[in-house]
This record gives structure tokens, sequence and C-alpha cells, in this order.
């Protein structure tokens, strides 16, 4: 039976995002293509909270940031693939910037541990890389449509290719877990139809 696999994405920019300030994040660039090769960050993040809407999967651009409630059902689902690590919310505001009032809610940092092989196109030819640092070619993945995972994947059901830790992939088991129990702000792509932007 052939396994089907997900990005998983927030789906709607109307729920809760979150901010973080640069100053905690160590980031190097390749001096050849100008892409980030390597990056690390401090201890625990600090973040702002911004919007009204709260979803169980939050957008930012550094980390992936989901619900406890979310963690709670991937941990008493025995998920593989992941730690979890400490947030710091230091304030909610909305929109506007105007500060809320009440609770902030408690978010959880989720590393994803599970890995796979290089992103490859659905006949099964690596993306380019840049000589230097190893970044896959973006002018040439936005030609591509459709991409599996190779036989180096761990089993973990939730996992990043070796060579892109862009999207997070699923398993159907997680899919189907995640939309079963009506986890709020979460999308899912079949990797084998999916395109890049």
């Amino acid at each position: 039976m052939q396994m089907h696999f997900y990005f998983m994405e927030t789906s709607s920019s109307n729920y809760l995002y979150a901010k973080i300030k640069s100053d905690q994040l160590i980031i190097n660039k390749c001096p050849m293509c100008g892409r980030v090769y390597e990056e690390g960050k401090y201890e625990q993040f600090k973040i702002q909270l911004w919007g009204k809407k709260e979803g169980d999967y939050i957008f930012s651009p550094y980390c992936n940031i989901v619900s406890s409630k979310m963690l709670e059902l991937l941990y008493n689902n025995e998920i593989g693939g992941f730690l979890e690590n400490d947030i710091n919310c230091t304030e909610w505001r909305d929109r506007k910037g105007i500060l809320l009032k009440g609770n902030i809610p408690v978010y959880k940092e989720l590393i994803v541990t599970g890995r796979c092989g290089y992103l490859k196109t659905r006949n099964g030819m690596e993306i380019p890389k840049c000589s230097k640092c190893g970044a896959l070619k973006r002018d040439y993945l936005k030609k591509e449509k459709g991409f599996i995972v190779d036989e180096e994947w761990d089993g973990s059901d939730i996992f990043y290719f070796k060579d892109w830790k862009g999207l997070i992939v699923v398993t159907e088991k997680v899919k189907y877990l995640l939309e079963k129990n009506k986890m709020k702000n979460v999308a899912f792509a079949n990797l084998e139809e999916f395109a890049f932007n």
C-alpha cells in the first residue's frame, strides 16, 4: 500500500501570528548564494502574539508554534518525530497594536527531529543545490510540481527533508488526527501534487 505524505501549513492569515525579535537568532549567510545556511537560537524564544483569533498552529518564520492542545493530541497518539520547548509569550496585542487584557494563551515550540533524505522530484531527481552551503536553488524549485519521500525516511510521523527545513512534512496518520480533532489554522498539501509559488 502506497503511503501519502503532506506538507503542513497554516490555513489562514486571520489567526494569531508571532513576532520574534531578530536579536534572539543566530544567523549565518552563505557568501556564494546569500541563503541562510545555519540558523540557531538562544535557549528560549521570547515572542509577541498579534491578533485575536487563536489557532492551534501559528505562523512564525523562525520556528513552529503550536497550542498545548495540539501537543497533547500528538503525545496521546504516540506521534513521533518532534520535541517541545517552552516559549515566553511576553505580550498579546490585536492587529492594531493595542495590548489585550486577560491571560496570554499558552503555546510551545515544536522542534522537528524526524528526517528523510534529500528533496526529490516525483521522478526521483534531486533538486540542484548551492555548491558552497548546500541550499536548494529556489528558481529550480518553482519549475517543479510534485515531490517524494525517499527510502532514507526514518519512519517519523513528523519530519523535515535533510536539505530543506521549510515546511513540516507529516504522514497521513497526523493529517487524519489533526483534521478529526478540528485543530485550528492547520492545512495540508499533498506532497505528490505540491508546487512552490
